[in-house]
């Protein structure tokens, strides 16, 4: 075979081979990028679901909301999440999904007029709650049900897809395996038919494709003459750097989709905690172990800020204490400002000492509000390498989402528990109390006092000024009990305007100290009516003691209000003990 003819089949070979390498790397490139794009797909789907389930509670709540109190602003709330259930319908135009959850859409296409309807009427008609059952059997049942069915066949199709991914990944070596056979054999039939100057060239082109076949895609080869080695050289080269790009994408999109599972797996492990505890503390110590677990941070704490009731400060190692944040990371009063004006912040150069002698070396923190009166700053420390951006899209949508059912869990709670109009604890919660102190006082061999105060002249005041009017001086004289007692004292709404307070762990000198301080602070607060008119309220006080008056629940409230029937008698605006009276 002359010379002429076998560099033509040389050529021919190197061609075949070439294409060969070309078509398998076209065809694991395709697989690689179908995968990729039905990942972000169902990333996408992902996202929907939680978002039509986000706004369909939000919209279900500020129904239930409205239908109580007919506010303006829940009126808003309804017509605004309304708004964002149309716009998430006409979102399912930007990606693809499967045929059962087509089905939830189109219903949801078909039905968002006669749905508006439902709302519009019940924004004009609460009372008419019809409207709502509808809506709640009609939309939110049965979409949150078609959605958590959904939701979990997505899960499905993303272990499904990763585990197609792996395969397509592990294709990728073996093919690569042919390729370095196909160009061994070429070298080898050049070594025995042309010079030197092509040998060399071919042997760097195999020994270091080599490496490229194993995984090492950093390698680049280099040759310089000038032909088809050298054009065969930079293919190589150029089929790493891709290869290598769409392995690293196709990582991150395996990386990224598992941290959504986890994320997902955390909130609803979480949620299911919330659905099955009452204790707020509780709640929200669990709320800063998970939100650690979550980015694998060592500490966590959190401050839980109510309006009117001050600051609860949470913390998951006794080692990180209040004062020591207060000290350190919220200087300049910023507990005191308004939490809206704070942001997310990362610090990874922190160098605070604890007691037990380790650091805290880096932080997040979260501020986070909720549609109630409920807020909170959450503190994540020492995350092994820092904390990044991703952890702060984390955190935030977790804390979030997580805090909102907090948020109207514990709304939830303090209606059952305290009085609507006041504030204070309601009749129920003062009996369950006064049994448990009572409980206590006995085991623990010490006083208790029951305090029963009366508003004077009340019915005459309302009807010279108006319920209205009488309803602000019962909200009133609730703050001033409740912000001039103890931390262990129990105020409650007796019924009325009657209110009732228990004392535990007091003296008779104190008992009587706090119902003339209280007099005394009703007597001289100034009550505005009909604008620039003042009135003048008072109170009269009853108090019984535990155990020198009765042992009996029923008889010491019954003492406390004979009490205060005296003080009554005697011309109202006073405080008197039972023990005293009974002298008389």
């Amino acid at each position: 075979m002359s010379l002429v003819n076998k560099f033509r089949l040389i050529n021919f070979v190197i061609i075949f081979s070439f294409l060969g390498a070309v078509l398998l790397s076209y065809k694991t490139n395709t697989g690689v990028f179908q995968k990729t794009n039905e990942l972000a797909n169902i990333t996408k789907e992902l996202d929907f679901l939680t978002s039509l389930k986000t706004t369909l509670t939000n919209l279900n709540l500020h129904l239930n909301n409205y239908i109580k109190d007919h506010s303006m602003q829940e009126k808003e709330n309804i017509l605004k999440n309304f708004q964002e259930l149309e716009q998430l319908i006409v979102r399912t135009k930007d990606f693809k999904l499967d045929e059962d959850e087509m089905k939830m859409v189109s219903y949801l296409r078909e039905n968002i007029s006669r749905f508006a309807g439902y709302v519009n009427n019940i924004i004009s008609k609460p009372e008419k709650t019809s409207y709502y059952y509808t809506l709640k059997e009609e939309l939110f049942k049965k979409v949150s049900e078609d959605i958590n069915k959904h939701w979990l066949e997505d899960i499905e199709k993303v272990s499904r897809v990763q585990a197609e991914s792996k395969k397509t990944s592990e294709r990728i070596f073996p093919a690569y395996i042919v390729l370095l056979l196909s160009l061994l054999i070429i070298a080898f039939t050049i070594n025995r038919i042309i010079s030197k100057r092509i040998i060399k060239p071919l042997k760097i082109v195999t020994d270091e494709s080599t490496y490229l076949a194993g995984g090492d895609l950093d390698r680049r080869i280099t040759i310089k003459t000038g032909d088809e080695i050298e054009t065969l050289a930079d293919n190589l080269n150029k089929m790493a750097e891709g290869l290598k790009e769409k392995i690293e994408a196709l990582e991150h999109a395996v990386k990224k989709e598992q941290r959504v599972v986890r994320e997902l797996a955390i909130l609803n492990e979480f949620m299911g905690f919330i659905s099955s505890e009452v204790e707020i503390d509780t709640i929200l110590i669990r709320f800063a172990e998970r939100s650690r677990d979550l980015l694998k941070a060592k500490y966590s704490a959190l401050y839980m800020i109510e309006e009117g009731s001050g600051i609860r400060f949470y913390s998951t190692d006794k080692t990180l204490s209040r004062d020591l944040l207060d000290d350190f990371i919220f200087k300049n009063d910023a507990l005191n400002t308004n939490i809206d004006l704070l942001q997310i912040k990362r610090d990874n150069n922190l160098q605070i000492k604890l007691n037990n002698e380790s650091y805290l070396k880096n932080m997040i923190l979260v501020p986070v509000g909720s549609t109630g009166d409920l807020k909170c700053i959450l503190i994540l420390f020492n995350k092994e390498g820092g904390f990044t951006q991703e952890d702060e899209d984390s955190i935030f949508s977790f804390s979030f989402q997580a805090f909102q059912t907090i948020s109207l869990q514990y709304e939830l709670a303090r209606l059952a528990t305290t009085d609507g109009l006041t504030g204070l604890y309601n009749h129920r919660m003062f009996q369950e109390r006064l049994d448990e102190e009572l409980i206590r006082a006995k085991r623990y061999k010490r006083k208790l006092f029951i305090m029963m105060i009366d508003i004077d002249h009340f019915k005459r005041f309302n009807d010279t000024y108006g319920h209205q009017t009488g309803d602000e001086v019962l909200k009133t004289v609730a703050r001033l009990i409740k912000g001039n007692l103890r931390n262990i004292d129990f105020p409650a709404r007796y019924g009325g305007e009657e209110f009732i307070i228990i004392l535990p762990e007091t003296e008779c000198n104190d008992a009587l100290m706090v119902g003339e301080r209280l007099r005394k602070l009703v007597e001289n607060y100034s009550f505005f009516v009909n604008e620039n008119e003042k009135a003048r309220i008072t109170i009269s006080v009853g108090i019984s003691c535990y155990p020198g008056d009765s042992m009996d629940k029923t008889e010491l409230i019954k003492m406390a209000d004979e009490a205060l029937y005296y003080a009554k008698k005697m011309g109202r605006n006073r405080v008197y003990l039972y023990g005293d009276i009974k002298k008389v």
